[in-house]
């Protein structure tokens, strides 16, 4: 809700238009895993389906891969393109 609301802040001037189109395809990648864990979740914790418990197990790997992605992509803008991505993200956007 804050990204729709506040918008975000624009990317460092020094990164490349792959790496812009990563760093969408990311966050959106978040957002779709997070809201497609709910489903599985609630049917594995109300009905006990084991399937639904499965598919919510591999939600959540695959969210732990990108919260991984997403701190080695920090870690990659502060020591290879030497910006303050970081410093960025934890400013309110205007």
């Amino acid at each position: 809700m804050l990204r729709v609301t506040r918008g975000v802040p624009a990317a460092p001037d020094n990164e490349p238009a792959k790496l812009k189109t990563l760093g969408h395809v990311a966050h959106w990648a978040f957002y779709a895993v997070l809201a497609a864990m709910a489903f599985p979740g609630s049917t594995a914790w109300f009905f006990d389906v084991r399937q639904a418990t499965q598919a919510h197990n591999i939600l959540k790997e695959v969210l732990l891969v990108l919260i991984a992605l997403h701190i080695l992509a920090v870690i990659f803008h502060r020591i290879v393109l030497k910006n303050n991505v970081m410093r960025r993200m934890l400013q309110p956007a205007n």
